[in-house]
């Protein structure tokens, strides 16, 4: 994708798509990425050293010689280190244009009567290779928070609306370190984040709630606390006794619960659901549970074991909006979020990033999501190359509506 976009002869009529979407030089300009022009005078120049480096092999070294040899720019590597660096948030500002316009202002949508699902996740990356540029440093890892467009999907009711292809909503890039929570997202009227384990945390659900969004999250047994009716802890044992109990005869458990009153906030009721796993499937999820205990050291717990055999799921919406099976089977969608992932490692090359330096990484990770972003949308018009092999003219095609 780089080679044939960023390196090759389809450059000139990419550079002319983007311009027509985004103000390359306004942007630039406005963030500081481009305040000395010596070597680089132009934004969309800037650009595409940073798509050559962050979505190639190419070392700086390599990226400079390249451009030199191109007449692209005549900067050494030492300089074009610190043009990256100081474009590394006017990059990420460019994914955020990106997806904007890819996506419209969700918050403009009215809340009736479509559903819209925002699949939640995190991944992590390593920055810092064996060849690795200057910066120092060992290598750091940063964290990719992300909400995904899922495929279309028909709800029953209401039924859903807006666009059906699947993509990228939002990129969040932080340290490692960062914790993964629904708060880092926004969730507005309509919308339903859809999240693995990590994210059962009672700030995040809030925050959810807060924004007028509803959430279907899997819970684990010591995830943020819950109690009943009667104000009694929901703790692990509670929990697997009411699975063993109502999932005997193939049922699923479909319960109150509340998150806790705090000083800052009422009591959010929310709903437990449970379904009993198949057996292959619990046999899976304790071999995992037992890898996991082998590789950090401890011995899994009965109850670990036991939790194994159920899915357990914490919602906020009620069961007039939306039976319990159809929120298993809404919840079970979220496997395409984690193929995205994949494909962004594997065909992005995005956990490959050799800066060691953190706003270098940073930088060349931001210009792998641009390219990522140009993938998912211009290749689905056959961009880059028709069938025949004819260059196509990339400003000519049809752009993305207007942002709201």
């Amino acid at each position: 994708m780089a080679s044939d976009w960023a390196l090759g002869e389809n450059w000139a009529s990419l550079e002319a798509a983007l311009v027509r979407r985004l103000d390359l030089d306004g942007t630039a300009a406005a963030s500081g990425a481009l305040v000395r022009r010596r070597g680089i005078d132009r934004a969309a120049t800037l650009l595409r050293l940073a798509l050559a480096y962050g979505g190639t092999n190419l070392s700086l070294r390599g990226t400079a010689f390249w451009a030199k040899a191109a007449g692209v720019a005549d900067v050494s590597d030492v300089a074009l280190m610190y043009r990256l660096q100081g474009a590394e948030g006017w990059l990420a500002g460019l994914v955020e244009a990106l997806l904007s316009q890819e996506i419209g202002t969700l918050g403009a949508l009215p809340a009736a009567p479509g559903w819209r699902l925002r699949l939640v996740d995190g991944t992590s990356l390593m920055a810092g290779g064996a060849n690795g540029d200057r910066g120092g440093g060992h290598g750091r890892g940063y964290r990719l928070h992300a909400l995904l467009r899922p495929r279309r999907a028909t709800l029953p009711t209401p039924r859903r609306r807006g666009r059906g292809d699947p993509g990228f909503d939002e990129l969040l890039l932080t340290s490692a370190r960062a914790a993964e929570s629904l708060a880092r997202h926004t969730a507005g009227p309509g919308e339903i984040m859809i999240a693995d384990r990590f994210y059962a945390k009672a700030a995040g659900v809030r925050a959810t709630v807060a924004g007028g969004g509803q959430l279907i999250v899997r819970r684990a047994l010591t995830a943020c606390r819950l109690v009943d009716g009667d104000g009694r802890k929901l703790d692990a044992e509670t929990i697997l006794a009411l699975a063993e109990d109502g999932t005997a005869g193939g049922e699923i458990v479909d319960i109150l619960a509340w998150l806790p009153a705090t000083d800052d906030a009422p009591a959010l009721q929310l709903r437990l659901i449970i379904q009993k796993k198949p057996a292959e499937a619990t046999e899976k999820s304790r071999r995992r549970s037992e890898k996991k205990a082998q590789r950090q050291h401890y011995t899994a717990k009965a109850k670990q074991l036991e939790a194994a055999q159920y899915l357990i799921l914490m919602t906020t919406l009620d069961e007039a909006t939306m039976p319990a099976a159809q929120i298993l089977e809404l919840y079970r969608r979220r496997w395409q979020i984690e193929f995205a992932f994949k494909c962004l490692k594997s065909l992005g090359d995005l956990d490959n990033t050799q800066a060691k330096e953190e706003r270098l990484a940073k930088a060349a990770i931001w210009a792998k999501l641009i390219l990522a972003i140009l993938g998912q949308t211009l290749l689905g018009y056959v961009l880059a190359l028709s069938p025949s092999g004819q260059t196509v003219d990339l400003a000519a095609l049809p752009g993305p509506p207007p942002v709201s």
